[in-house]
């Protein structure tokens, strides 16, 4: 699986909705949880890139690269009365396989 193991990219996970990739939740500590990257935010472009048109794995491709390297994210978050942009640094991600919940 793409999931398993470690790469560099902002440690977000999302889920394709329409034209935009959803926000489900910025990982702990990763650079989009720095960021301030909200679950429900709506990510439009990646670089100079519309996410329209893109499938998901593409434009989670594109948001992985380097460690060390800048992507800017436009986001689109409700309420909000304009697009934000969020210029973030790759680092690398550690998955954790299982997400342990205590209940």
């Amino acid at each position: 699986a793409m999931t398993e193991g470690q790469f560099c990219g902002v440690g977000v996970e999302v889920d394709m909705e329409g034209p935009a990739l959803e926000v489900i939740a910025p990982l702990d500590g990763s650079p989009a949880a720095k960021a301030g990257i909200k679950p429900g935010d709506m990510i439009i472009r990646i670089n100079d890139t519309p996410v329209q048109g893109l499938t998901a794995n593409q434009a989670i491709m594109m948001m992985r690269g380097k460690k060390g390297e800048k992507v800017t994210l436009t986001i689109f978050r409700k309420g909000a009365d304009k697009p934000l942009i969020m210029t973030l640094v790759r680092e690398e991600i550690k998955l954790q396989n299982v997400r342990s919940e205590l209940l």
